[in-house]
């Protein structure tokens, strides 16, 4: 149109509109690819019933719904040491009053907020290549298997996104040295550590690849005309050495660095695992189209490939460092892991390197060679770990697990051959793009925008089998509830509740009802045992009528059938649960320590009643092993009934005071009875004692036994099962 130029007012509208409806016609494939992606990741996260990561999940719920109810970020009333801005996006869903409907909102909000790391992938990618290949690289980024945690309440569902327009605001900064865009990236860099510690990581990850930006441009074209061998010899040295005193450094103020560094085999190890993993999950060719995408001397004029590069290199750097740190030391406290998904933050800057190489392919053979060379190390080395589904801290891996089972069943060594072929196959594309010419090249855009298509459908595959495996978790630990799950609620009308056990093994049940009930606003323990996240009460009683230290002012008490009965009326009962409508203050009827949930016992068990002083009646107590019936191994059962005696106040504020510690639990005074017997497999005993309450019950088991020692899988030490029951006489 001929008239572009002219100053005609009408003229110029038109073009002005035209620009405008090419601009809305431009974007339209990257909204509708947001759209579909965020209604693919909320239609398959229907299946997901229930939180399951705990106590995660149960953490950032408490500290949202706090911000939510109060403008504070609290859990069970206390501040937490830290929380993230991903607890203030997500407050707004616990406006809904309905459990179930909040919860299914913040699904829907973790798929939206999450998959919108598209956008700043896409704009990373725009920096170097058109608008195709970069709607690639976005979608391939909201596309890798970690959007599997979009359905959790976890750090991660913010941070992603958060990491990818991170890399997008350094690269404009890098590729145009505006203060604007350096401004931006300041300030980008201050909030990162407050969506997730992990993020501190970009500040050196901007600072390598502002080294590495100048280096390839102008200023060190400088240094290259005016620098010999000596100079850039003495840069290196300098660079060590500043280098080795930042590391001693560290590793003198670091504890986790500190221990670090005197595995160096386990860091290797733990390295190749998580970077196996992580190439493994983005598809495998990303992985050697980006390490052969920083051999592109003829690019070096550009200041998006600058940028690229160079964040690039300070990623790989930065946030690998980190994650085999991380990993060695948790080995050496927790277990041994493979941790992708501290990797896959990356993710953007890969897929924006792959758009490069396949839509303006460039760079050497040799470095094709190179990148392939390492990749297979990598995959040939890494830890399937096939029979770990799904695998949380490496959702990579999840596409090796269906390839593992139905219908397909390839075993490890097949695996292994798969995906050494897919590495030679990626070197073998790329060496074939740079030699194509003239019409060969366009006959081998077809092919490289079907792998592009490819890339996206296996990463795919991989978020969706991560994603059925995560969703099986949350039904699984569902199902151990009652249902509805928030009956608590239903029952109490909110108001407030406290949990009180004792010798919990499985938290899991705790924390799903703790999560599906708001009214759950305290959790106690009789015996000291901690339950994160936030803090527990020690419940204890410090008179004869049950009343207890750290009362916390409810109107009902949950309990597990064996444990503690307050005084009050019990208004349902549902398996192992008990909820019982109390008056304040708090008291306890009775209490019983030293079980486990299926009522069994270790080496030392204990019953207390309380109440009014003086009423006689008969306490009978069955000791038994009728339901073990494996190799016999004797127990001496001694039982001892008497007077119950608290502890003074002092000495349960402070129990070790002095240097010798002692119980905090009422103690046993004047003896009333006892009682003797020899616990044999598949027998039982009952006694009988009178007694006036308040009274305790001493149980000992000597020596205990461990299932595990007759090749069962329970190592826990038992003693007897105890079944305890006290009748006041009439009258």
């Amino acid at each position: 149109m001929t008239a572009v130029g002219s100053t005609s007012r009408a003229e110029g509208a038109l073009v002005r509109l035209e620009s405008a409806a090419e601009r809305l016609l431009a974007v339209a494939p990257l909204v509708t690819s947001y759209l579909v992606l965020c209604l693919a990741y909320i239609w398959h996260s229907y299946a997901h019933g229930s939180p399951w990561l705990f106590s995660d999940e149960l953490e950032y719920t408490q500290i949202s719904r706090s911000i939510a109810e109060t403008g504070e970020a609290t859990i069970r009333g206390e501040t937490p040491s830290g929380s993230s801005l991903y607890t203030w996006v997500l407050a707004p869903v616990w406006w809904i009053s309905d459990t179930e409907t909040a919860y299914t909102a913040a699904k829907y909000l973790g798929a939206f907020v999450m998959a919108s790391a598209l956008f700043p992938a896409y704009g990373l990618a725009r920096l170097l290549v058109s608008r195709g290949p970069a709607l690639f690289a976005g979608v391939a980024t909201a596309a890798i298997p970690m959007l599997g945690y979009s359905r959790l309440i976890v750090l991660e569902v913010l941070a992603y996104p958060f990491a990818a327009l991170a890399f997008y605001v350094m690269a404009k900064a890098l590729s145009t040295w505006s203060r604007y865009w350096l401004a931006a990236t300041l300030l980008v860099l201050l909030v990162a550590p407050h969506v997730r510690t992990q993020l501190l990581v970009l500040w050196p990850t901007f600072a390598i690849a502002a080294a590495v930006a100048l280096l390839l441009g102008p200023a060190g074209e400088w240094l290259r005309r005016r620098w010999g061998p000596v100079q850039w010899a003495a840069a290196a040295v300098g660079l060590a050495v500043i280098g080795h005193i930042v590391w001693r450094e560290a590793v003198h103020h670091s504890w986790q660095l500190y221990v670090t560094t005197t595995l160096p085999g386990r860091m290797q190890m733990f390295s190749e695992w998580a970077w196996g993993a992580f190439v493994i999950g983005i598809g495998v060719l990303p992985a050697v189209a980006a390490l052969a995408a920083l051999w592109r001397p003829r690019d070096a004029h550009l200041p998006g490939y600058r940028a690229l590069a160079g964040l690039l290199i300070g990623g790989i750097v930065s946030f690998g460092l980190y994650t085999v740190v991380k990993t060695t030391y948790l080995s050496t406290i927790f277990s041994w892991t493979v941790n992708e998904r501290n990797l896959a933050y990356l993710s953007p800057l890969f897929f924006a390197a792959t758009a490069l190489v396949l839509f303006r392919p460039g760079g050497s053979p040799m470095a094709f060679a190179a990148a392939g060379a390492l990749v297979g190390y990598l995959v040939t080395h890494a830890s399937f770990a096939l029979d770990y589904y799904p695998y949380f801290d490496a959702p990579g891996l999840s596409v090796l697990a269906r390839l593992n089972r139905e219908p397909l069943y390839f075993d490890e060594a097949s695996i292994e051959r798969i995906l050494l072929g897919v590495v030679i196959g990626s070197v073998v594309l790329g060496i074939g793009a740079l030699w194509a010419r003239g019409r060969a090249a366009r006959g081998l855009k077809p092919v490289l925008a079907g792998v592009a298509v490819l890339v996206i459908a296996w990463n795919l595959t991989g978020l969706f089998s991560f994603g059925d495996g995560i969703n099986s978790l949350g039904n699984r630990v569902r199902s151990g509830v009652p249902d509805p799950p928030n009956w608590v609620d239903n029952v109490t009308g909110g108001k407030p509740t406290l949990y009180l056990g004792q010798s919990i093994s499985d938290l899991n049940p705790l924390f799903v009802t703790e999560f599906w009930n708001r009214s759950i606003e305290a959790v106690g323990t009789l015996d000291g045992q901690a339950v994160g996240p936030g803090p527990t009460l020690e419940i204890v009683p410090y008179r004869r009528d049950g009343s207890v230290v750290n009362d916390p002012g409810v109107d009902y008490v949950l309990t597990d059938a064996l444990g503690a009965e307050p005084l009050g009326r019990l208004v349902y009962e549902t398996g192992r649960w008990r909820l019982y409508r109390v008056e304040r203050p708090l008291r306890l009827r009775s209490e019983t320590t030293g079980l486990y949930e299926d009522g069994w016992s270790g080496p030392k068990a204990s019953y207390l009643h309380f109440g009014e002083a003086g009423r006689e009646g008969v306490l009978e107590v069955v000791v038994s092993r009728a339901n073990w019936t494996g190799p016999d191994k004797p127990g001496k059962v001694t039982l001892r009934v008497g007077s119950l005696v608290p502890q003074p106040l002092e000495t349960i504020a402070n129990p070790c005071r002095g240097g010798t510690c002692v119980e905090q639990l009422p103690r046993l005074g004047r003896l009333y009875d006892s009682g003797t017997w020899t616990a044999h497999s598949g027998q039982e005993q009952r006694f009988r004692f009178r007694v006036t309450t308040p009274f305790k019950l001493e149980v000992t088991v000597d020596p205990t036994f461990s299932p595990h020692e007759f090749g069962a899988g329970d190592a826990r030490q038992l003693g007897v099962r105890l079944a305890v029951g006290f009748t006041p006489d009439r009258g």
